[in-house]
């Protein structure tokens, strides 16, 4: 269960996490359409972050997109569950 007192985006503000969000979906978007490799900086209480994210690196991106929507309270979409169907032959 995700708790936003102990998640690594605790010490950030509102405005930052927001920053950040903003800086990880639009560096998502570049990936989607073809850029290669993308840097996202964002600044934390102790300091600046900076990551570089390629194209093999989407699906992490998109946790650490998901991470900052949960830490701001937005909602987050989760895979649907997988259901079976069985018919007769």
């Amino acid at each position: 269960m995700f708790d936003p007192n102990t998640s690594p985006l605790a010490g950030m503000t509102e405005p930052q996490l927001q920053a950040a969000l903003n800086a990880a979906q639009a560096a998502y978007m570049q990936l989607m359409t073809g850029s290669r490799t993308v840097e996202l900086s964002y600044s934390q209480g102790d300091g600046n972050r900076s990551v570089k994210y390629d194209q093999v690196d989407l699906q992490q991106l998109l946790q650490f997109i998901n991470m900052l929507k949960m830490q701001l309270g937005l909602p987050v979409q989760r895979r649907r569950p997988v259901q079976f169907r069985y018919t007769r032959r």
